[in-house]
This record gives structure tokens, C-alpha cells and sequence, in this order.
């Protein structure tokens, strides 16, 4: 299936003009000269580009919607706290119970399993060991599995019986870039 992106290129022409690269973030970096770089909606597990192609995110927006978009308990808490105030420098009630619904101080366990290089974010104890300024104690607690690789997950947690807080992962194999 071939769709046109005919309109994506020309906003891609345009941001190049105003926009390093034309593209920010990770996105710009693996921009195709095939296909869609511009997107205007998203609903579930879809997406659109601005020429109303649909397409399937199996990136989940590179982990953070694995309930899909706009989904609308996610979306009733976001509006409900923006009304709020969507910036607040000093502590707010929803600390306490995000705290509480996090994987290792729920289980009271230590352990997290992650996928060898997977992208999993830019906090210390998600990063690997030969990258400057990571130190031991970041990585003491997290156990690396190759991706998809179910064996391995199972013999992690097998090696660590009531101790593993959380797998974090995401359905695409960030290892081929």
C-alpha cells in the first residue's frame, strides 16, 4: 500500500526552513524520503498523517501510550489536573499517590527488568554501563534481557523470585537503529 504523502513532504520542505533538520526529537532522525512525516490526529492505537492517511502506532509514541490515545480515564485525569495548574514548582497531592501506584514502592521489591539496549528513558538506572557519568549503584538493580527473548525473561525472574518490580520494555526492537 502506497499512500501520498505529497502534503507531508511539502510541510517537511517548509520546517526545514524553521526547524533544525525539519523534524524535532527522535522522529527526526529516522525520517524516511518515503514516507509520512507529519501527523495531525491520534485515537487507540492510530494515527493520521496530515493527508488523512491512518496508520498503526506499534511504538505506543515510544512507550507512553500503552493505553492508546485519548484514552478517556487518561484524558479525564489530565484535564481534571490542568485545571488545576499544568506547571507547579512546590509538591502537590498527586506526588503521593503516583508514588504509590509506581511498580517498587507498591511491591516493596528492588528489581527491574529491561531489554539490552532498548530505549527505556534518560533516568541513570535506565542506561547502560559505558555511558559516561553512569555509575554502578545506578545499574545494581536492573537486571538486561535480549529483546524478545521470553526464555531470558523467564529465567530472570526464576533467578529472583519475589523481587522483580517491573519489566519495562516496548513493542518495537529499538536495537536496529
Amino acid at each position: 500500500m502506497t499512500n501520498d504523502v505529497s502534503k507531508s513532504n511539502m510541510l517537511y520542505e517548509r520546517a526545514k526552513a524553521v526547524v533544525p533538520g525539519g523534524i524535532y526529537g527522535h522522529y527526526g532522525y529516522s525520517v524516511r524520503k518515503t514516507g509520512p512525516k507529519f501527523f495531525s490526529k491520534s485515537k487507540g492505537s492510530h494515527f493520521w498523517d496530515v493527508a488523512g492517511n491512518e496508520y498503526i502506532d506499534y511504538m505506543c509514541a515510544y512507550g507512553p501510550m500503552i493505553l492508546g490515545y485519548k484514552h478517556p480515564a487518561v484524558d479525564e485525569a489530565a484535564l481534571a489536573q490542568l485545571k488545576l495548574g499544568n506547571t507547579i514548582s512546590l509538591a502537590s497531592p498527586v506526588m503521593v499517590e503516583l508514588a504509590a501506584m509506581v511498580a517498587r514502592a507498591a511491591t516493596g521489591r528492588k528489581k527491574l527488568i529491561k531489554v539490552v539496549e532498548g530505549y527505556h528513558g534518560v533516568t541513570p538506572w535506565m542506561q547502560t554501563k559505558d555511558r559516561a557519568g553512569i555509575t554502578s549503584t545506578d545499574l545494581e538493580q536492573v537486571i538486561e534481557i535480549p529483546w524478545n527473548d521470553v526464555d531470558a525473561l523467564q529465567k530472570a525472574i526464576d533467578q529472583n523470585p519475589g523481587d522483580i518490580a517491573g519489566f519495562i520494555s516496548s513493542p518495537y526492537d529499538h536495537t536496529v537503529f
